[in-house]
């Protein structure tokens, strides 16, 4: 349980009744301590994102390098997770001088890291329907802590229903 996203604060708005189409504000303020979760939130949170473009013609020559390159990982000392530490790539097959490197828009980017609080934070106007009514109601199970009856671990539970609130952006 100490592991599972702590929702520090759930809350909305809703538009006016006579509103012809209906909008909730979320403000959504969570905290998370697992390791891979804070990686997950923080990728969410970043504006811009490291990108990589092979600048080839044939989609089958980027399967093959891939195909054909062997990947090396170290486990991080203190922690579950591990790093790559070296890659080799067959020489008939490596593409790596075509390989071009930048930054992109995250299209992923959905959440706000307050580093002075370590907290995580989704605000946003959704559309007001079933399925984002759904989507509260289950954080707010998460929340409250009681049992959702989902198969996954908590943080999935919980990312997807934020997932689920983005999709619905009004």
């Amino acid at each position: 349980m100490e592991n599972n996203p702590q929702i520090l604060h759930l809350s909305y708005r809703e538009s006016e009744p006579d509103n012809d189409y209906k909008w909730l504000y979320v403000n959504l303020v969570f905290k998370v301590t697992d390791e891979l979760d804070i990686i997950v939130c923080k990728g969410r949170a970043e504006e811009w994102t490291k990108t990589i473009l092979y600048e080839v013609e044939d989609a089958e020559e980027i399967h093959n390098h891939f195909l054909h390159t062997r990947y090396k990982f170290n486990k991080i000392e203190n922690s579950e997770l591990s790093e790559l530490s070296s890659y080799t790539t067959e020489p008939e097959f490596d593409i790596s001088n075509k390989k071009r490197s930048g930054l992109a828009l995250n299209p992923h980017h959905i959440l706000q890291y307050i580093e002075k609080f370590d907290v995580f934070v989704f605000r946003e106007y959704v559309e007001d329907n079933f399925i984002t009514r759904a989507a509260l109601s289950m954080l707010k199970d998460l929340k409250e802590n009681k049992k959702t009856d989902s198969r996954f671990v908590p943080f999935s539970t919980f990312i997807r229903c934020v997932d689920t609130l983005n999709i619905f952006w009004d």
